[in-house]
């Protein structure tokens, strides 16, 4: 028995790294450190704008809880002024008779204002 040999073609590859000329010309590195220095001021400026975000909403949330307290210490200020010892007190102050009797006025057809 004999053996044949056969002939594979050989596939060589180039060994040296792919080249791409653009990667080295000057405007891409220009661009490319624009892109970078532009995200990095992006980042900053939302950074900023977040905490002063921040800042605004711990005044506004103290704000509310002063005019919390202050309306609750409004509410039982007339709580107080409405009670009936301190009307009493005021109509004794300012020297106020009770009424003894009470005239309405009903009215007619006669009373017509006029212009």
């Amino acid at each position: 028995m004999s053996v044949t040999k056969i002939s594979v073609p050989q596939i060589r590859f180039n060994s040296r790294p792919l080249r791409l000329s653009w990667a080295n010309s000057i405007s891409f590195k220009v661009l490319l450190t624009m892109i970078v220095a532009s995200t990095f001021v992006f980042y900053i400026v939302q950074a900023n704008t977040i905490s002063t975000q921040g800042f605004k909403t711990k005044d506004i949330e103290k704000r509310i809880t002063r005019l919390k307290e202050q309306n609750q210490a409004l509410e039982l200020e007339a709580a107080d002024l409405q009670s009936n010892s301190k009307i009493q007190s005021r109509i004794d102050s300012l020297k106020m008779v009770a009424v003894d009797k009470v005239d309405y006025i009903s009215p007619t057809a006669e009373m017509v204002a006029m212009k």
